[in-house]
């Protein structure tokens, strides 16, 4: 579960400025004043209070906390804009002018018009705007290849001459709607073509950062140190569901958010700019947003005022309206394989609707098991027999080796396992193994189910990889692969799916991609375009169930003892199997609400302090 590992680490060195952590602080009073009182769901009873416990995420400070005594309630949280009021404005704290501004981005109407207003205010603009090759237009512009670390880092050399730079200000979500842009024509039979415009956007800012960050440090000392990004969903981060989004400019969301957890020194701003502010007249109020010193991280921007983005926490009705009914036989789509939580679901479905499953993942169909070890239950009597059979073939075989191959056969187990449970339950199962990032062999399967079957009832997108790296030594190859796997995916889905018979469409994101997380800028930038797909199909398709959930941790297969004893020692009460899967059913049998983008997790109270304090 290193999607998670974010609620172990420990607070920023005595003396560096805390990051800005948006509503998180109100959530953890609300929770502390309602928590007792709220009424259970039926999934677990209340725990009276908060266990004190060291912060630090070495196992040998744990102690002997005992593992989940007390059974916390799993809850639901609606996301959703709400209007600051007039007098909520930012305290100003002005930008030192000593430091130079990066505005980052297309030359367009909103760019000249933001440095014009800096430049009148006195501060030194220095201009990047993406292309395809490297080269200068006058001092202060120059056209930059994002696409690789090897032009960015050259690029940084040649302003080594220049101060540090005290903020980067990136437009590049923002500079088609500013010239007038639009979103792609919905297709005949289809629906919206998801724009890929912005598709490479998050890529190039994590490569900006990596180059940046010892500047922004720097600057920070003197009062610098200012990371501004701007979209231009609908002013509310896509949550007023008024329009199509161009949903992959949230990626930058995500690794900005990420970032502000990783640099607690460096201010970070999101803003959500409303497409209709004509580029002067939001000029002025990015630059007030520049220099504000508030605490939240989101602030939408519209004509009638500011926004930002909240949790709502809604009580599970203790019988679900049922809005969605699958038939027997129905046909779902399941990326993410046959092990781990996604293949859970599957098992949940498969019990309840008898469908036709086709499910996709990166594994090859195992075999059956070898005889050696077929009938060893997993643990030390499992590992020893492995290790007899790797030291036959090199008596100096690593311990890595023989935990890789020990987790593989157990892996291997567990595939073989949830597709007997799934077939068992009176399911049709198909498995294909296929990486869901190559377009051509994942399009083809979806135009098979197509010819096949004649519909395709849901889609599950559960689909995804981590590889957890601070913003300075993740590579490109890293960012790529974590993003990629979620991102790609999700785009053909939303381009080759027939709403017509649609019923539903559900991404699995996580908690790293609402509220970023310490090594992950790359997972929390892609459930982040996941979250605002999900957000732009609500409105493209009223009629199809299109919902993003971001969960909180799960007790699952992942989760090693060492790691339950970190969630114990915290309180933080992971969502066990039986729960979750009662979760998503429950979510599923609801039906569209026009409010696709959720939160699904246990102990929010005890994982929102941990996040305040930081």
């Amino acid at each position: 579960m290193n999607a998670y590992k974010f609620l172990f680490h420990e607070r920023p060195p005595a003396g560096s400025a805390a990051p800005a952590v948006g509503k998180i602080a109100q959530i953890v009073d609300w929770l502390n004043q309602s928590f007792l009182s709220t009424e259970s769901d039926g999934t677990g009873g209340m725990t009276p209070k908060k266990m004190r416990v060291p912060m630090s995420p070495r196992l040998g400070t744990v102690g002997t906390v005992e593992p989940f005594r007390i059974k916390e309630p799993v809850l639901r949280y609606v996301v959703r804009a709400c209007a600051l009021p007039v007098e909520a404005g930012s305290e100003a704290s002005e930008l030192p002018r000593e430091f130079p501004v990066l505005l980052v981005g297309a030359d367009s109407a909103l760019a000249k018009a933001l440095r014009y207003a800096l430049e009148q205010q006195g501060y030194s603009v220095r201009q990047l705007i993406p292309g395809t090759t490297t080269y200068r237009l006058d001092p202060q512009r120059v056209v930059v290849d994002l696409s690789a670390p090897a032009p960015v880092r050259a690029w940084r050399r040649l302003e080594s001459a220049h101060a540090p730079i005290g903020a980067l200000i990136n437009l590049m979500g923002a500079d088609y709607w500013a010239d007038g842009g639009h979103v792609g024509k919905p297709v005949e039979g289809h629906g919206p073509i998801p724009p890929t415009r912005h598709l490479h956007d998050a890529r190039a800012l994590f490569l900006l950062l990596q180059v940046v960050e010892d500047d922004l440090m720097a600057s920070a000392v003197h009062g610098g140190g200012r990371l501004l990004i701007v979209t231009r969903l609908d002013g509310r981060f896509g949550l007023a569901r008024s329009r199509e989004l161009d949903a992959c400019s949230a990626g930058t969301l995500g690794v900005a958010k990420s970032a502000a957890r990783e640099w607690p020194a460096v201010t970070v701003r999101c803003v959500d700019a409303a497409p209709d502010i004509m580029p002067e007249a939001l000029a002025p109020r990015l630059l007030a947003e520049l220099q504000g010193r508030g605490d939240a991280i989101e602030i939408g921007l519209t004509t009638e005022g500011r926004w930002n983005v909240d949790l709502h926490h809604e009580a599970a009705p203790r019988q679900t309206p049922i809005g969605l009914r699958l038939e027997p036989k129905a046909v779902l789509l399941v990326t993410g394989g046959a092990y781990g939580i996604t293949a859970e679901i599957a098992c949940a479905l498969a019990a309840k609707y008898q469908p036709t499953l086709v499910l996709v993942g990166r594994s090859a169909l195992p075999d059956e098991e070898d005889e050696m070890t077929r009938d060893i239950p997993a643990g030390k009597a499992l590992q020893q027999v492995v290790l007899r059979q790797l030291r036959a073939m090199n008596p100096r075989v690593p311990v890595s080796q023989v935990m890789a191959t020990t987790r593989n056969i157990i892996k291997e187990r567990r595939i073989r396992a949830n597709l007997a449970i799934m077939r068992g339950s009176g399911a049709q199962v198909e498995y294909h193994a296929i990486d869901v990032r190559d377009r051509t062999a994942f399009g083809e399967l979806i135009d098979g189910i197509y010819r096949r079957y004649d519909r395709i009832d849901g889609v599950l997108h559960g689909a995804g990889v981590v590889n957890d790296r601070l913003i300075r030594d993740k590579t490109l190859r890293s960012f790529n692969t974590v993003f990629d796997t979620k991102v790609l995916p999700a785009l053909l889905l939303a381009q080759k799916l027939q709403p017509k018979s649609l019923k539903f469409i559900a991404f699995f994101s996580s908690l790293a991609g609402r509220f970023g997380d310490v090594g992950q800028c790359d997972y929390s930038a892609a459930n982040e375009v996941l979250n605002k797909l999900a957000d732009s199909l609500s409105y493209s398709w009223p009629h199809v169930h299109a919902l993003t959930i971001n969960w909180g941790p799960w007790d699952a297969d992942m989760v090693d003892d060492g790691l339950r004893r970190l969630y114990a020692a915290r309180t933080i009460q992971p969502i066990t199997l039986a729960d979750g899967k009662r979760r998503f059913l429950s979510e599923l049998e609801r039906g569209a609400s026009g409010e696709p983008e959720l939160v699904i997790t246990s102990s929010m109270r005890q994982i929102a302090s941990l996040q305040a304090r930081r």
